[in-house]
């Protein structure tokens, strides 16, 4: 149709000689796109970051399981920080679509932010998400909550069994840069969270974090949030499979870390969403 219609490539595209011979940057000044492409992903970053850090949820709008949420782990991390202590065990919220766990992360960001940055200052602590990191496993799941891909976050590349190519060392130091004051590590989607991939996750914290190498997720707090009823991992095994004696050891270290590191899970069951 677009071969039988007047107009510009842009408008209707074709194979007509205007078509192929059009040039297009000259599109750029009429509609003001961005020449150099990794500047306009940067700013298109901010802008979404921004977006995240205006819209608080305070403690006061949450219902009540939300809100038995934000107080084990906001409450337990204020105390955690006034007597000079570790948070014991990472958290698993679980929750079918339309119970608010975006709503609820949004809130115990915010307060986890605040409570750091009451402590420290706000020079070490400008953003959200200098205090905690929002990640998932695809990128349409991070940009919804306003996070990142847990590959981009970590500098994860192709993952062999449960082996990482190892990162050089400007890489190592951008992440140890980026990551320098983070507290949390929260996953969105956990259902396609798998065993390798968590076995890589806290296999890259403890690189990052050289001085907490000897514990989970390289001392930071995990929380995993989702639903296991979603999609499952992709090459990879459920974070619930049952492992059996003939499994890779791999799958055995990540069972125990899941196991033994996740002590305390939480269900969110009232429906938010009309």
């Amino acid at each position: 149709m677009a071969n039988r219609m007047l107009g510009q490539p842009r408008d209707f595209f074709g194979a007509r000689d205007v078509d192929l011979l059009h040039d297009w940057s000259s599109d750029l000044r009429e509609y003001d796109l961005p020449a150099n492409l990794e500047t306009f992903i940067v700013a298109q970053k901010q802008l979404v970051q921004e977006h995240v850090d205006r819209e608080l949820v305070l403690p006061d709008m949450l219902n009540d399981g939300q809100r038995l949420v934000y107080d084990s782990v906001v409450e337990e991390f204020r105390n955690a920080l006034d007597g000079g202590t570790d948070m014991h065990g990472n958290f698993i919220v679980m929750g079918k679509g339309g119970v608010g766990k975006s709503f609820l992360i949004r809130a115990m960001e915010y307060g986890i932010w605040q409570l750091l940055k009451d402590k420290y200052g706000q020079e070490q602590y400008p953003t959200v998400r200098t205090a905690v990191k929002l990640a998932a496993f695809t990128g349409k799941a991070a940009f919804q909550v306003g996070g990142v891909t847990i590959h981009s976050l970590l500098g994860i590349g192709k993952i062999d069994g449960g082996n990482i190519l190892p990162l050089d060392v400007q890489s190592l130091r951008r992440l140890q840069r980026d990551l320098k004051n983070t507290r949390f590590l929260f996953l969105d989607e956990m259902s396609m969270i798998g065993l390798r991939l968590l076995y890589v996750i806290d296999r890259r914290l403890r690189q990052i974090f050289p001085s907490h190498h000897d514990k989970p997720f390289g001392g930071l707090i995990v929380i995993l949030l989702g639903d296991f009823g979603q999609l499952p991992p992709v090459m990879d095994t459920p974070l619930y499979a049952c492992i059996t004696e003939t499994s890779h050891s791999v799958l055995h270290h990540s069972f125990r870390l899941y196991r033994d590191s996740f002590t305390r899970a939480f269900e969110l069951t009232q429906q938010m969403r009309q």
